[in-house]
């Protein structure tokens, strides 16, 4: 299995991150084979630029059926909840936004709030927003996505510590069952 980091035009993109979309057609000089993951980027053709956005998918099914010669079609699916790719591109973000308290402010006479924070003592502005649901969702950001990330940890932690039982208790279903078949026949 290989992963295929490949751009996708955002129409395309969005179409696959929202379940829609559930196969690329590609010229096939990478080989591509099932089971193999791509890691889909959006890009914007008309700009030349990556947008920032991505999403891993799985192949599942390879045809060449009615296609020009060279291309295939690829029957993805999209791993389940947020991937480790997605997960981490969230944290680096978070990570590079402007560090320190954000905090709302109002210069007399301008018609929008503005967001900022202290830099080494001096204030910054981050942003300027016109509609106050906008400020408070962008000054409490920082905060709630790092709560929202290690709530996702915790409840990552907390699954596999429950399927680790479960197998556990499986497993030991199968013994004891096997225990009674075994005293079973050595009693007959």
């Amino acid at each position: 299995m290989k992963t295929h980091e490949l751009k996708t035009e955002p129409p395309y993109f969005q179409a696959v991150l929202d379940g829609r979309k559930r196969f690329e057609i590609r010229h096939n000089y990478r080989d591509f084979e099932e089971g193999d993951k791509l890691l889909l980027k959006e890009y914007d053709a008309d700009v030349h630029v990556f947008t920032g956005r991505k999403v891993k998918v799985t192949v599942t099914y390879i045809t060449e059926y009615a296609q020009q010669p060279g291309y295939v079609v690829l029957s993805i699916r999209k791993n389940g909840g947020m991937n480790d790719v997605e997960l981490s591109d969230i944290e680096e973000r978070l990570n590079e936004t402007t560090q320190g308290e954000w905090f709302r402010y109002h210069d007399e006479g301008a018609p929008m709030n503005i967001i900022g924070t202290f830099v080494d003592g001096e204030e910054k502005g981050i942003g300027e927003f016109y509609h106050d649901e906008d400020v408070d969702f962008i000054v409490n950001a920082p905060n709630d996505m790092r709560r929202l990330l290690d709530e996702v940890e915790r409840l990552r932690k907390e699954n596999a510590i429950l399927k680790s039982q479960k197998v556990r208790q499986l497993t030991n279903d199968i013994c004891d069952r096997n225990n009674k078949g075994m005293q079973k026949l050595s009693s007959e």
